[in-house]
């Protein structure tokens, strides 16, 4: 039975559970049914790489370049030397002209490499932060999907987290933005000194005599490649002010998504404190009313249960408190709580009647400890301990008629039968049997006891105050004359009160001589012969 119970629990938890995820799934939109899978766009991470790699070889080659200028620097000072060594005004004219153009090469390919080492480390600085933010995406995303399936407590430090990660991710984005904008004033200046080149290279070309045909093509083939250069650093400038801007709206959406993960927590904090400050006016109320029982109440068993119930009361109210103040923000918990509660109820109808049972027990009407309450059909009531323990379940209250011997009126009747035999003088050991009971002073004082209460509760109930005195029934039976002497105990008290009124019974009886006992016997009758 049990067995069947919990399987039945376990499939109707899989349906709520199936019930909830089906509200909390959100409906597949027509884009995500396709076919058609859209291109891939490149990520940032991938793209500042990309980028540190083309600094990289761009820096490489400035390097290289400035190599060159100073081997040429070089090979134009050797020539220069060898004219005035020769003393030829033609070729030192020459030279000299080749040892001003090398040093400004050279002069500019210190200033690529500069410019190019700057934009370099700017790239590495740039690709640095896109892993920071990278790597906080990341964690955010682990955050998000922990939190849609933790409990309300751990969703609050993970909002914490999140909120944390999001300033960061703007922090960072706000940090790439300065990056980009360092590029592009780094890019611009040296946009301004190719276009001061190229100026100069024209006004060289604009020179009407002193230039030889193959200066002026070396001329018209570095302005040609300032003037590509100038053009590729246009480009370069218009993509880093755009990726500019993506980072500062990047900051910006971070800051903003922070600044609601804040609000959230706030929103959240204030429903703590007024959980709070209800807990404390329970609690308070609490120890007022437990400080009233100790105080006013004398009763030991009346003090114990009224501080649990007072105990039971306030945990009931700090739950219905947390379910009041989280309700609105885990609708679907409480709907999978409810269903669960639902097929607990089923599963475990056992249970749930013993925890009713249990506070029908501890209620006004229940039953107190040292009371006298008989159950599942007695064969005996004998009164004596027999030293073992019986465990039953609460709801048995339900079950079953039960009689409660010591509430209200703590005393029961208790009935001692002898049997005397048809010869013996019946009359006297009835009237023997009353006098004991009589001369008894427990007997005496407990009959003066009850007649009182019976007419206090005369009152209240539908009874009359009969005698409360001992008496002595008497009744024909198979083997003898049954002799039943009734009186009132109280419950604890009659294994004693038996012992004693049987040990004066049977001295009397044995002193008496014309008295004797009727036990179970044969009887053989002859048959005349016929």
């Amino acid at each position: 039975m049990w067995r069947q119970n919990w399987i039945g629990f376990c499939l109707w938890l899989i349906v709520a559970s199936s019930l909830v995820a089906q509200e909390r799934e959100p409906p597949e939109s027509a884009s995500a049914k396709s076919d058609t899978t859209p291109p891939k766009a490149e990520t940032p991470l991938a793209k500042a790489e990309r980028e540190l790699a083309r600094r990289l070889v761009e820096r490489e080659e400035a390097a290289e370049a400035e190599a060159e200028a100073v081997k040429s620097l070089e090979e134009a000072k050797g020539q220069l030397a060898e004219a005035v060594a020769a003393d030829d005004d033609k070729a030192k004219e020459k030279a000299e002209a080749a040892v001003k153009i090398a040093a400004e090469e050279l002069d500019d390919a210190k200033a690529e490499l500069v410019s190019a080492k700057q934009l370099a480390e700017q790239a590495q600085e740039a690709l640095d932060l896109v892993q920071r933010e990278d790597g906080l995406r990341h964690r955010n995303a682990e955050t998000t999907s922990d939190k849609e399936a933790a409990v309300p407590f751990d969703a609050v430090f993970k909002r914490l987290s999140q909120a944390k990660n999001a300033r960061e991710e703007a922090d960072i984005a706000k940090q790439i933005a300065a990056s980009f904008r360092k590029q592009v004033e780094l890019l611009q200046t040296q946009l301004n000194r190719v276009r001061k080149d190229s100026d100069d290279v024209q006004k060289k070309l604009s020179m009407q005599g002193g230039l030889s045909e193959e200066l002026k093509a070396n001329l018209w083939s570095e302005r040609q490649k300032l003037t590509d250069e100038s053009r590729n650093l246009s480009d370069q400038i218009l993509a880093r002010r755009e990726e500019m801007l993506m980072a500062e709206a990047t900051a910006k959406a971070k800051e903003s998504q922070a600044a609601n993960e804040e609000r959230e927590l706030g929103r959240w904090w204030h429903h703590v404190l007024r959980l709070a400050g209800t807990f404390a006016v329970v609690l308070l109320t609490m120890l007022v009313l437990r400080l009233v029982v100790n105080r006013r109440v004398s009763d030991p068993q009346r003090k114990y249960y009224l501080n649990k119930i007072l105990s039971l009361l306030t945990a009931l109210a700090i739950v219905i408190g947390l379910v009041i103040v989280f309700a609105d923000q885990y609708q679907n918990l409480l709907t999978l709580l409810g269903l669960s509660v639902a097929g607990l109820t089923i599963a475990l109808q056992e249970l749930v009647a013993s925890m009713a049972a249990w506070f029908f027990i501890k209620g006004a009407r229940g039953f107190r400890l040292q009371q006298c309450v008989p159950l599942a059909d007695p064969t005996t009531i004998s009164g004596s301990l027999t030293g073992g323990l019986v465990v039953l379940m609460n709801n048995q209250v339900f079950k079953q008629p039960l009689v409660n011997y010591t509430r209200g009126f703590p005393y029961v009747w208790c009935s001692m039968v002898y049997t005397v035999t048809y010869e013996s003088d019946w009359e006297k050991a009835r009237e023997l049997l009353q006098n004991i009971a009589l001369d008894e002073p427990e007997i005496k004082q407990t009959a003066a006891l009850a007649f009182a209460q019976i007419q206090r509760m005369s009152s209240e109930l539908s009874i009359q105050a009969d005698s409360t005195d001992p008496v002595v029934r008497t009744w024909a039976a198979s083997n003898g004359i049954d002799l039943t002497l009734r009186f009132l105990v109280h419950p604890r008290r009659r294994p004693t009160i038996q012992d004693r009124l049987n040990t004066q019974i049977l001295r009397a009886i044995q002193k008496s001589g014309n008295i004797d006992f009727a036990y179970n016997t044969i009887r053989a009758i002859p048959t005349p012969p016929k």
